[in-house]
């Protein structure tokens, strides 16, 4: 089952929940790792072009995105919390602000994975600024975008 699912969640929230036949500590490196990251987190139209994370509490990454005669579009945002549970659960908690700023501001991401008997539950909760700034996430093509790069993430742990 990797049914990409992306709701509104209370005034200011949106909840995308999606699961992966990987394990937990696959998907972790694969949100983790640069080299990775290059692989999967971007569409056709818009080519990751910079990749740079530095992996722990008070690092920060940023990403940069190709998007044709537009420009650029740039992700920079702080690790604030990164735990994995011996059972192999993980929990990332981080800021994220874009340039050009399309979300009202900076966003506040919690991604929860959780290893399940077929491989991995992602949940992902992003808290915009305002109502306002959450309906225009949700009504942009961002979901989309990321079900496409999620299915490019699951050939990738196929690999």
């Amino acid at each position: 089952m990797a049914e990409f699912a992306i709701a509104a969640a209370g005034d200011t929230g949106i909840s995308i929940s999606r699961h992966f036949a990987a394990p937990v500590a696959d998907l972790v490196k694969a949100h983790l790792e640069p080299d990775l990251l290059m692989r999967w987190m971007a569409i056709p139209e818009a080519p990751l072009t910079l990749c740079e994370v530095d992996a722990r509490p008070g690092g920060g990454f940023r990403y940069a995105w190709a998007e044709g005669p537009e420009g650029t579009m740039a992700l920079t945002g702080t690790f604030l919390e990164m735990t994995m549970a011996e059972n192999g659960d993980s929990h990332i908690v981080h800021t994220e602000t874009f340039a050009p700023d399309w979300t009202g501001g900076p966003t506040l991401v919690d991604t929860r994975l959780t290893a399940t008997p077929t491989g991995s539950a992602l949940q992902l909760t992003i808290t915009y600024a305002s109502t306002p700034a959450r309906d225009g996430a949700l009504a942009s093509e961002m979901g989309d975008s990321m079900a496409v790069c999620y299915q490019q993430l699951d050939r990738l742990l196929a690999g």
